[in-house]
């Protein structure tokens, strides 16, 4: 989440709004069930809260700068938890080139959520 509030301190989120977020994301707990069995509560440390208003918003900004990172794509759609991105195949080398910088910036991504 450190990547998360760093981003949201350079879009200049106000204090106030930053304590809300972290407050409204922090200690959160939740069972699972399967087959009409409930498991123990576990916590919950990443990500949102799934179907809350504030999971659409948290996740467009959080991925606010992907234009930006990927300078290369032709378009960038992203609404609600859904990101789609363009890259013109012409030539064919160029977008092999996107492609690549696109699954170095995904690895990157993983290996901070795994840490």
């Amino acid at each position: 989440m450190n990547n998360f509030w760093t981003k949201l301190h350079k879009l200049r989120c106000p204090k106030e709004l930053l304590q809300f977020i972290i407050e409204y994301l922090d200690n959160r707990t939740c069972p699972i069930e399967i087959n009409d069995l409930l498991s123990d509560v576990l916590d919950v440390d990443r990500g949102v809260p799934q179907g809350s208003v504030l999971g659409s918003v948290l996740f467009l900004l959080f991925h606010a700068d992907l234009p930006t990172e990927i300078p290369s794509l032709q378009h960038t759609h992203m609404y609600a938890d859904d990101v789609a991105l363009v890259i013109d195949a012409s030539p064919w080398w160029k977008s092999t080139e996107v492609i690549t910088n696109i699954q170095k910036i995904a690895q990157q991504t993983l290996n901070e959520l795994q840490s």
